[in-house]
């Protein structure tokens, strides 16, 4: 999705012209590296949820056990730019790689790339009940859900497996504890919420950009409004890498980056995100509505 098109005399302006303009519009430039330390700052929105019954999707077991899933999220995002449950999806028996053996998601695979092929297992929705209740995930339901906004620091450091980046790192992701409508069940943290983070960031075809996240149940990352990474199920930390790349973007434009996580079991909130994308900016952060406060 560009989100800007300038026309001049019914001539579209030169490429070089407009990467400029949409560097600007990111406010940081891809040829201003980071200092070692710098933050980036991504505002998100975290949603809290009372834990089965009341909501059947948290603290419940797939069919198929615990371990990741695939498919049963939508290849675009809909109208309101959320995630679409499908229901067509299955547990992964082997994962899907590049060809520098990193963890990818199956709907970027391409053999002309070397990538190695993975392999599906049994079909299972991956303990989402359906469409409706997967909807409240990622949107404000008064009755159903609680939210807030969060902020997600990120640091520039000079990480052992991807060089310098930002990296968050915790294994214990716990934003509301004792938060909106608690923690549930006597855990002795929150372990029933969604986060979601609307970025744009400006698409540099040299700066080989990424975003790898590693974690312990649901996420999903969405660029230009389709899905690259597929982190789906309730499971054990395991981790995906994402190219940018591969979706065949135009140099200089600015792009959307649409980050969604759940976390919906204990005992523990695996959170591990790393990204070299510098103009990386969030959107979208109004003010949450008294309701939910």
């Amino acid at each position: 999705m560009r989100t800007i098109n300038i026309v001049a005399g019914g001539t579209a302006v030169g490429l070089a012209a407009m990467a400029s303009l949409m560097l600007l519009s990111a406010g940081v430039s891809q040829a201003t590296p980071p200092t070692s330390g710098q933050t980036l700052s991504l505002w998100g929105r975290v949603r809290d949820f009372e834990p089965a019954p009341a909501h059947p999707d948290f603290d419940v077991t797939p069919s198929n056990g615990y371990g990741p899933y695939c498919g049963n999220i939508g290849g675009m995002l809909d109208a309101d730019s959320k995630p679409v449950f499908t229901g067509t999806g299955w547990r992964v028996k082997q994962q899907w790689r590049d060809a520098a053996n990193r963890q990818i998601t199956y709907c970027l695979y391409n053999a002309a790339l070397g990538d190695h092929v993975g392999k599906m297992g049994a079909a299972d929705h991956a303990a989402i009940t359906s469409q409706a209740t997967f909807a409240q995930w990622y949107r404000d339901v008064p009755g159903v859900n609680m939210s807030r906004l969060w902020r997600l620091n990120l640091t520039w450091q000079n990480d052992p497996q991807f060089g310098w980046c930002y990296c968050w790192d915790t294994n214990d992701f716990n934003p509301i504890d004792q938060q909106l409508n608690g923690n549930g069940h006597g855990n002795e943290h929150n372990f029933h919420f969604t986060y979601e983070i609307q970025c744009k960031f400006t698409y540099d075809s040299s700066a080989n950009q990424f975003l790898d996240f590693k974690g312990d149940d649901d996420c999903w990352v969405f660029v230009d409004g389709r899905l690259g990474l597929d982190h789906g199920g309730i499971a054990g930390s395991r981790e995906l890498y994402l190219e940018i790349n591969r979706f065949g973007l135009t140099n200089g434009y600015e792009y959307s980056l649409n980050f969604f996580q759940a976390e919906r079991h204990q005992p523990q909130g695996q959170f591990h995100l790393k990204t070299n994308i510098i103009s990386l900016h969030s959107v979208g952060t109004d003010a949450v509505l008294s309701a939910y406060d």
